[in-house]
């Protein structure tokens, strides 16, 4: 404590301050600081639900389905005939053939077979097993909460609108959760208020809210353990023993959301064993129970330790469908990466350009002691940058925005916090970082508000193109406004076949529209942004009917 001005006030002000030990006033700043956290959660959470639905998509029906699994079935691996819809079916005997029976009854009669599992399930190692593709992490999160929905009679199983509202509540529980991690990491540096103000770019400016907070994919359960890591390798300064062994175990659970974390453990562990090799131990043993979990997990249902359901057969199917190869690391780096920082329909920075002044941040990592501790966070986040630019569809196929890249947002955000009084002190830096956050903001609420899945990525906001085959084979593309059109345009000519085509992004040929000033995904849904939204509440309608 600094000493007093005067002798005299030793009886008075020095003596109340005496009692107040470094411990107490840590004690009342954190308490400040949950509190404020808790009101910036609150906060969030009534942004996050605000538009009144959800996020309709298949890739999130694996994780809800885990969840309900477990609580029913008590299993990781999903039986065809307990979820059926989850499969095509095909007859064994072509002349037993029963068009009028349900499908249930004649899976009990033994009349069909699996043909074929969705591209969400991976296939076992053994016959009949099938598991999530996306592994089990961000289904088990969500656990407790369909529990309670269950006991209060509103099974998630058998209501849909519960499986799907519920799962968004358990994501967006899980985004603004970790929004307060990030505000908690941030104001180990900086002021409150500048600590605050990173959270809610991060809650606010990025596609955690457009995207992770708007159904249960792996992303929410990801990003908050992600930021409960860096937080605790942060807090591991000052409370070394606790700390690094809290960060590893973060850090192993958001391996079970997502593999690519690894990425983020490989560059903490290397971080500790350059900067204190006496925490390194600590750090493994916090994760090793996840990892076991895991490498077993992997090795009973996969066939292996090392086998994700993502990389698997049928993860190749689905490359070789989308690009032609098989391959999963086909993308050149560079057009990845180009893709996904500044293309106009995937851009990080189009969707929240806002990002682009924590860049020369890089500089003040290395050069400033203080905030090297961020350093491996913020090179895990690169990490798992390289593997989303590798990855066959870079572009994450129908997505808003750069969802390839959305894990890394809670690690990037940090970036801000050695330059945020900077930009706050400076006139025109200042109003520069207000302009391209409110853009920023702007884009989260086209993707949460009226994003629709399929009208801008299956390119069903444009006249269908007809493939158009001619007697000697030769093909051309022809645009009409619908089938009537097409046949008229063809009428006198030897064509032999006439195919409907949507400019589907995921087709090769269409793939062009991603570059696409013009065609883009954030112009598109901005003029049309009351159509989408209707289409939005149709299609949701539509999907809360059938499993």
């Amino acid at each position: 404590m600094r000493g007093c001005a005067a002798e005299s006030d030793k009886g008075s002000v020095c003596a109340i301050i005496d009692h107040v030990t470094p411990f107490d006033t840590m004690s009342r700043a954190v308490g400040t600081d949950i509190k404020r956290g808790l009101v910036l959660f609150t906060f969030l959470m009534v942004v996050y639900a605000a538009n009144g639905d959800y996020l309709p998509g298949n890739d999130a029906k694996g994780n809800l389905y885990v969840a309900v699994n477990l609580l029913n079935h008590r299993a990781l691996s999903f039986a065809p005939r307990d979820f059926p819809f989850m499969f095509t079916w095909k007859y064994k005997d072509q002349a037993a053939i029963n068009k009028n029976a349900p499908l249930s009854e004649l899976i009990r009669s033994g009349v069909v077979e699996v043909d074929q599992p969705s591209y969400y399930l991976a296939r076992g190692a053994r016959e009949g097993v099938y598991v999530s593709a996306f592994g089990f992490g961000s289904g088990m999160v969500a656990v407790p909460a369909f529990a309670l929905l269950k006991l209060s009679g509103r099974d998630p199983a058998s209501h849909l609108a519960y499986l799907w509202y519920g799962g968004k509540v358990v994501a967006s529980t899980l985004v603004a959760a970790s929004a307060v991690l990030v505000f908690l990491a941030a104001a180990e540096f900086c002021a409150t208020g500048s600590a605050l103000l990173i959270a809610l770019a991060y809650g606010l400016g990025t596609s955690v809210w457009s995207i992770s907070s708007q159904t249960l994919w792996q992303h929410g359960a990801n990003e908050f353990f992600l930021a409960l890591g860096a937080l605790f390798l942060i807090r591991s300064r000052h409370r070394q023993h606790t700390s690094v062994l809290w960060c590893g175990a973060a850090l192993a659970s958001a391996v079970l959301c997502r593999a690519t974390s690894m990425a983020v453990v490989l560059a903490i562990g290397a971080y500790l064993l350059i900067v204190d090799r006496r925490a390194f131990p600590k750090f493994v043993l916090g994760g090793l129970p996840f990892a076991v979990a895991l490498l077993v997990y992997n090795w009973h249902y996969l066939g292996s330790p090392f086998s994700f359901g993502e990389t698997g057969a049928g993860g190749a199917q689905i490359a070789l469908a989308k690009t032609g190869r098989p391959e999963l690391w086909q993308t050149p780096l560079l057009e990845g990466a180009l893709g996904l920082l500044v293309s106009p329909s995937r851009g990080l920075f189009v969707f929240s350009p806002f990002l682009v002044l924590g860049l020369p941040s890089f500089y003040r990592l290395f050069r400033d002691a203080r905030f090297r501790v961020l350093i491996p966070l913020i090179a895990g986040a690169v990490g798992m940058m390289l593997i989303a630019f590798k990855w066959f569809d870079w572009w994450g196929g129908w997505c808003f925005g750069y969802r390839p890249l959305v894990d890394t947002m809670p690690l990037v955000i940090l970036l801000f916090i050695p330059i945020i009084s900077g930009i706050l002190a400076r006139p025109v830096l200042r109003a520069i970082f207000v302009l391209l956050l409110l853009w920023s903001i702007g884009a989260q609420v086209i993707g949460a508000y009226a994003y629709d899945l399929t009208e801008w990525n299956g390119g069903h906001h444009r006249p269908p193109l007809y493939e158009v085959t001619l007697g000697d084979r030769t093909t051309y593309l022809l645009t009409a406004n619908d089938d009537r059109d097409a046949l008229r345009q063809v009428r006198g000519l030897e064509a032999i076949s006439l195919i409907q085509k949507r400019e589907d992004i995921d087709r090769p040929e269409f793939r062009y529209r991603l570059w696409s000033v013009s065609d883009s995904q954030l112009i598109y849904y901005f003029h049309n942004f009351r159509a989408s939204r209707r289409a939005k509440e149709e299609l949701i309608e539509t999907h809360l009917k059938y499993p």
